[in-house]
């Protein structure tokens, strides 16, 4: 997606810690395909939203992040835009998967999200 500059993130416990430390952000797992991160597993990958407000169903009171896109990448991430997660979710998720990828407008990171690409915004 063109002009996607920031992305937003509500962060776990363990999420907050890490930025605490000015460490990166860490996904769950390792490997996994972009279908098995949407369903709940553990993989190599973080989610992010394309707007604070489609965030909010994921809150868990520990705080809201920004991402910029662009430090991400360069710090090594692989950015996963919104047409891509919903284009693997069409392919081969069932209706709840789908539904949660749209109203979340799922966006995603392969690898670590470094400190500098990230703020704290909430």
């Amino acid at each position: 997606m063109a002009g996607c500059n920031k992305v937003y993130r509500q962060i776990t416990a363990d999420d907050l810690a890490r930025l605490e430390q000015r460490l990166t952000l860490q996904p769950k797992g390792v490997g996994g395909s972009i279908l098995e991160h949407v369903a709940g597993r553990d993989t190599g990958h973080i989610s992010a939203a394309m707007t604070k407000e489609a965030t909010k169903r994921f809150s868990s009171g520990n705080g809201l992040i920004e991402i910029d896109v662009k430090k991400a990448i360069q710090g090594g991430a692989k950015f996963i835009d919104h047409n891509n997660v919903l284009q693997a979710v069409e392919r081969g998720g069932n209706l709840v998967d789908r539904r949660n990828a749209k109203q979340a407008l799922e966006v995603l990171f392969k690898g670590e999200i470094p400190f500098d690409a990230i703020k704290i915004i909430g």
